[in-house]
């Protein structure tokens, strides 16, 4: 389909979001922290097994499937009706687990920290 593109190199995830419409993640892991700083709507396969509490928040923001083809389903409900049951604006789910205080400002305070660390040896 001409909707459909195939990648046959190795571009990072962060290089893709760009040219991304929708997110499709395979596992909970750095790129769905990634595609959740974006407004992108994001499917994911919920391939390992979220804590209920975290489960709950990142459902607010992610359509999660435990089945590829119930997410396969959703997906097309996105794409044929634009049916989207999450909010691309919802935040709770980054802000508790991917970027503390959700300002922005995470890595100037890594950064900090580790001059901080490495000046106090």
């Amino acid at each position: 389909s001409a909707n459909i593109k195939v990648i046959h190199y190795n571009p990072t995830f962060s290089e893709l979001i760009p040219q991304a419409d929708i997110l499709l993640i395979d596992r909970a892991s750095t790129p769905l922290l990634q595609a959740l700083t974006t407004n992108k709507p994001c499917f994911l396969l919920q391939s390992i097994e979220i804590h209920s509490d975290a489960l709950e928040l990142l459902k607010k923001r992610v359509v999660c499937e435990i089945d590829p083809k119930k997410l396969m389903e959703r997906v097309r409900d996105f794409v044929e009706h634009g049916i989207y049951p999450a909010n691309v604006d919802d935040t709770g789910f980054i802000s508790l687990y991917g970027t503390n205080l959700n300002d922005g400002n995470s890595a100037q305070r890594a950064t900090h920290y580790i001059e901080e660390i490495t000046l106090h040896k």
